[in-house]
């Protein structure tokens, strides 16, 4: 079996470029998302952030130093759900520590959660949260997380 790479004359690999991709966009909405789904989510948000800061909007304003007539690219800020999610000491993953330093439970995040983040667009928790579910607003849409075996 020959790979790519083995077919290619030895001069043209020790002079090809190579572009790597990051899916930045790539959610996956699932029925229940893990503790993972949440990390996942969470990497793939700050993520956005650090292109939008670091490429649109610090082009746009090198363009408008320059004098360059063009429109402005106009954006998602994503701040608010990445701070829910990391924000001491009341963020998703600080109440998680918590609970994790206290021996708690899943409904005990479930309730910490709720009493703290309740006030936010961004989470939500269904009145009847027997399946011990939160859920997360982000740019790309709504996404439920069971919160089961989180603290097992």
């Amino acid at each position: 079996m020959h790979t790519a790479k083995s077919l290619l004359p030895l001069y043209v690999l020790q002079f090809s470029r190579t572009i790597g991709i990051l899916d930045i966009f790539g959610f996956e909405i699932f029925e229940k998302n893990s503790f993972e789904q949440l990390c996942i989510n969470y990497a793939n948000e700050s993520l956005h952030q650090q292109f939008i800061d670091h490429v649109l909007k610090m082009e746009q304003e090198l363009y408008q130093d320059e004098g360059l007539d063009v429109n402005e690219v106009q954006v998602v800020d994503n701040a608010d759900i990445i701070a829910l999610i990391e924000k001491k000491p009341m963020g998703v993953i600080a109440l998680l520590q918590e609970e994790c330093k206290l021996n708690g439970s899943d409904a005990t995040f479930i309730q910490k959660l709720h009493q703290n983040l309740c006030r936010s667009d961004k989470f939500i928790t269904p009145k009847l949260n027997r399946d011990r579910i939160f859920v997360l607003t982000h740019f790309a849409g709504m996404y439920y997380h069971s919160a089961v075996c989180y603290l097992s």
